[in-house]
Order: structure tokens, then sequence, then C-alpha cells
């Protein structure tokens, strides 16, 4: 399994920053360490959403033809897991950014 972030958690914020402050390696591969504000809205993943409530047989082109107009951008992948009515939709870019931006859905 290829891990490309991992969110760590301090119990202290001066801990946090003196790690932010140092540089990091592991075997001499340069480690990349940013502070994470979860009120800071951008940095959050706001490419993906969750949709609940969906039937089962709802296909991923029916979600396409109803969120991208919305959106404002293209929706490239479905992923369903085990729970049948929910799915994450992962779209090209943050949501009001693409090439439907401005529009409005009628």
């Amino acid at each position: 399994m290829e891990v490309e972030e991992v969110l760590i958690t301090f119990s202290e914020s001066k801990d946090a920053m003196t790690c932010v402050q140092q540089q990091h390696m592991i075997e001499k591969n340069p480690l990349n360490v940013q502070k994470y504000d979860p009120n800071d809205p951008s940095q959050w993943e706001m490419d993906k959403v969750l949709v609940t409530g969906l039937n089962h047989v709802t296909t991923k082109d029916t979600l396409m033809n109803f969120l991208e107009p919305a959106a404002g951008v293209d929706l490239i992948e479905l992923v369903r897991g085990v729970q049948r009515d929910a799915a994450i939709v992962v779209f090209a870019e943050k949501p009001g950014t693409g090439k439907y931006s401005g529009s409005s859905m009628a």
C-alpha cells in the first residue's frame, strides 16, 4: 500500500510548531511537513463529496448528468462502498472552478 499523506496530531501546539520548523528525512528522502488548519477552507479536499440516499441502481452517468452542471466541474470517479445507498463522488477539481462555472441549473 502506497501512502502519500498522513495527518499527525500533537498533544501540545508547541510540539507541532517545532516539528513544522525542522527538516525531516526518511531514507535520504525529504518530507514535506506543513501545518494543517481544519478551519481553513482552502485546505479542505473539496473535490470530493459524500452522496447518501442513492438508489442502488443509480449509475455514474445519472450522477454525472445531475451533479456536473450544479458543481461546475467534471465528475471523474464514483466510489461505492458497503453501504449501498451512499457513494463518494470525486470531481476533476474543486466545484465552482471548472468549465461550467457561473452557469446555473434551470
